[in-house]
């Protein structure tokens, strides 16, 4: 019997895009495996993804695998721009993602205590982060400024998705600068009490996903682990 979430990713397959850490092979749960038969044990779900942003977890990868999936800093598409969210404090600059985030990258890592002391505090606290209210709103402006300041946000631009915090929440900002409205949006993960929240934009037809870290331990999305 599919999941909720497998069956969201065949009917929508194609239309799909997942806004960083879309991978996790370094801290996958299957230590032993090469990057082949990682992939290989997550294509149940990644096959139906059209487009991926590079996250910070998945940056390494996605660069040794360009070729397969034409990964992108930054997703452009008519109104919409979605980027993972630490790219804005990298400055877009990939060698200074990949330099920051090696410790994900350099080799695959032996079981860690502190992993599995990460991932109880995930499964166990997460509930409790939400962003509503001020928070959303401020986490919101937050965005837009950073995006103005860096010069990408063209006239077309009326929606902004992000990831990388796995805490979602969905906002209409009034944007002085500019003088019109955003909607900024964080698709929120698939990590430990968290809701797979795909968010979908009619005019483009687009899906989109954010945080899945597919096959690890934390993640719900982890074919060979527990849900």
């Amino acid at each position: 019997m599919l999941s909720d979430i497998e069956q969201f990713l065949q009917k929508h397959s194609g239309k799909i895009v997942a806004v960083g850490d879309t991978f996790d092979f370094y801290r996958s749960s299957m230590l032993g495996e090469n990057s082949s038969e990682y992939l290989a044990r997550t294509a149940k779900y990644w096959t139906h993804i059209s487009d991926f942003v590079i996250g910070n977890h998945d940056a390494k990868f996605l660069e040794e695998y360009r070729d397969m999936f034409n990964p992108v800093r930054i997703y452009k598409n008519g109104p919409v721009i979605a980027l993972h969210g630490h790219q804005l404090r990298a400055k877009f600059d990939k060698v200074c993602i990949l330099r920051n985030e090696k410790m994900w990258h350099t080799k695959i890592a032996k079981k860690s205590i502190f992993w599995d002391i990460e991932e109880w505090i995930c499964k166990k606290l997460n509930k409790y982060f939400t962003m509503v209210g001020d928070r959303a709103y401020n986490q919101a402006l937050k965005t837009i400024k950073e995006l103005l300041d860096k010069g990408l946000l063209d006239k077309r631009v009326r929606v902004i998705i992000t990831g990388h915090t796995h805490l979602p929440f969905d906002v209409r900002v009034y944007c002085y600068p500019k003088n019109r409205w955003y909607r900024v949006i964080n698709c929120g993960s698939t990590l430990h009490s968290k809701v797979f929240n795909p968010i979908y934009i009619e005019e483009i037809d687009k899906y989109f996903v954010s945080d899945l870290h597919l096959g690890t331990n934390k993640s719900i999305l982890n074919p060979m682990g527990e849900s």
